[in-house]
């Protein structure tokens, strides 16, 4: 099956990187300001987009291991989505940062050259944003409740 994987360094300690991908708090200043996260594994994440949550992604919380991964599981909101994983592993950098390792896996074929091409795009974007979020503190979701969504 198809898969992205974007491999990006980071000028950041994995607890800090970590932090932005597994918290209410950090997902919000470099994905969505719409957000609900659990700090718990097995519960479901709710991330919205749009004005008024106008669309809605549901991933469930598969792995969260502090400064090392952080693994979800699409199931519900992007129908294209569901049965795909997301997983981020992050591991330290020779040069005393972090290199973070992205992986959204299981597409189907069809989607790959569709709904997976277009995902790319947003997910070099986010983890742009989150190197930028850990390494200077700079806080820019890439989605925000008062924007359109793109057609």
């Amino acid at each position: 099956l198809p898969l992205m994987h974007l491999r990006t360094p980071v000028g950041a300690e994995a607890d800090a990187v970590h932090e932005a991908l597994a918290t209410e708090e950090g997902l919000a200043g470099n994905w969505t300001d719409q957000l609900e996260v659990p700090r718990t594994t097995g519960e479901v994440a709710r991330f919205g987009f749009g004005p008024n949550w106008a669309k809605m992604l549901e991933l469930r919380v598969d792995e969260l291991e502090p400064g090392r991964h952080v693994g979800w599981t699409p199931v519900g909101g992007f129908p294209g989505w569901v049965g795909t994983t997301i997983r981020w592993d992050l591991e330290p950098s020779e040069d005393g940062g972090t290199v973070v390792h992205f992986e959204h896996t299981g597409w189907q074929d069809e989607q790959a050259d569709g709904e997976m091409a277009m995902c790319g795009y947003t997910w070099a974007m986010i983890i742009d944003r989150l190197a930028a979020q850990a390494s200077k503190g700079e806080r820019a979701p890439y989605f925000t409740a008062d924007a359109p969504l793109p057609r």
